[in-house]
């Protein structure tokens, strides 16, 4: 099963990459030399990057050449450095510190006479994996792309994770498995709305073996202007069946920052025939200011105790100010948000951009009725983000989490059976740079 073969690798990298003693001494030193390398390369006027400029969307396409319209090559490089606190009797080694490569991709795209493509390799890790790898047509209004492609929920999943304001998305996101597979998707938008559809198999170019189910998706998006701002509302649902290959989903979250070894908040494997996501997002968008939420629905239908649903729930609010000035980019004909680009680059003198950012985020895996004990995740998150070129950034982020219940209660409160609560505090730090 996908989710097992996923695990062992997590497992493998995490071996790799989690390091104590003398050696995570002296790893924030190690992280800081890699942070004022991206920096440098952020600064050099003979490397700039392509994309700065005033506007807010991803790297232009380069030129003309191998015969499309316009073609370049694309990649991105995201190196964590993270610390997962947890109570003295949690005696686990994926706790503690540790660094790992989140994302390293090599890609290109290109377009000609609106046809086009984009595949990008993902190399982190012990695998190769395909992320994004799709060709599309588009018009400017219509859109219809075939390939590797996300279900169309949540503008936490529709919005690259290069321009994320946390090391991580959403907590539900991860845990509502809202993953790369195999299929179709059309899209239009206008000035200030946007519709979106999906048919997907449940099979992916980076999973041979799976299921033979079936994945529609659907969102909508509608952002009137508001007060010289941005109003955005939102609505999306995705429908699994069969959605693996043995019938067994595992519907879990690591602690706010990327180390799959562990979750705090999880099922455990679940029979389950299909499962429903219903979403709604809001957010309101005033120049360097920006507030966002959405909540999200999981019912999965078990098969191990017929006409039995499981109900699931997640979501966020968060906020966030740009310190510099720069207007935080939405766009109203995607419902989603893009790349901030400093109005003063580091490689013009200038400090670049820095925005702050401040969030409650919520997990909950609990059925009581159907006895399934996932556990409850509260985060408290906070996060600092600086931007000394378009397509680079620094992240530092804190979280206070606090959960009740799920796999780890009773390891947590050993010797007090009836305390069920335990907290923890993650610390992450992020150096990312893209082309």
């Amino acid at each position: 099963m996908r989710h097992r073969e996923a695990m062992v690798r997590d497992k493998e990298r995490l071996a790799m990459t989690t390091l104590s003693g003398p050696i995570a001494r002296r790893l924030p030193a190690a992280i800081a030399g890699s942070f004022l390398a991206t920096a440098l390369i952020a600064s050099s006027a003979g490397l700039a990057l392509a994309g700065e400029g005033p506007s807010s969307e991803a790297s232009p396409i380069a030129p003309p050449m191998f015969g499309f319209d316009k073609f370049k090559l694309r990649g991105r490089l995201q190196v964590d450095f993270g610390q997962i606190g947890a109570p003295s009797a949690l005696d686990d080694p994926a706790l503690g510190t540790f660094t790992t490569i989140r994302r390293a991709r090599l890609g290109a795209e290109g377009e000609k006479d609106g046809f086009g493509f984009v595949l990008e390799v993902d190399f982190a890790g012990n695998d190769v994996s395909v992320e994004d790898g799709f060709a599309y047509w588009d018009n400017g209004t219509f859109r219809i792309a075939v390939g590797n492609l996300k279900p169309k929920v949540s503008m936490e999943e529709e919005t690259d994770d290069l321009f994320s304001p946390f090391l991580e998305r959403a907590a539900f996101t991860s845990a509502f498995e809202f993953e790369y597979t195999i299929g179709a998707a059309a899209s239009m938008h206008g000035e200030n709305y946007s519709l979106h559809a999906g048919l997907q198999s449940t099979r992916s170019l980076n999973h041979s073996a799976a299921s033979d189910g079936y994945i529609p998706s659907f969102r909508a998006t509608f952002s009137p202007k508001l007060a010289g701002g941005r109003l955005h509302l939102a609505a999306s649902t995705r429908y699994r069946k069969k959605p693996t290959e043995d019938g067994r989903v595992h519907y879990r979250r690591e602690p706010q920052i990327h180390n799959t070894d562990i979750a705090f908040v999880d099922t455990g494997d679940l029979g389950v025939r299909s499962d429903l996501f219903l979403g709604v997002e809001t957010g309101a968008f005033f120049g360097p200011f920006y507030v966002t939420g959405e909540w999200g629905s999981l019912k999965a239908r078990l098969s191990e105790q017929p006409r039995s649903k499981a109900d699931f729930g997640g979501g966020y609010l968060g906020a966030g100010y740009i310190l510099t000035g720069e207007s935080y980019p939405y766009d109203p004909r995607s419902g989603t948000t893009g790349r901030i680009v400093p109005d003063r680059p580091l490689a013009s003198g200038g400090p670049g951009a820095f925005a702050i950012n401040l969030r409650f985020d919520f997990l909950e895996l609990n059925d009581v009725a159907l006895g399934i004990d996932g556990g409850k995740q509260g985060a408290v998150m906070t996060g600092i983000t600086w931007i000394p070129h378009a397509n680079a950034r620094l992240l530092a982020t804190y979280s206070r989490l606090r959960v009740n219940g799920g796999p780890f209660a009773a390891a947590a409160n050993a010797g007090n059976p009836a305390r069920t609560r335990f907290g923890s505090n993650v610390f992450g730090l992020r150096a990312q740079i893209d082309w």
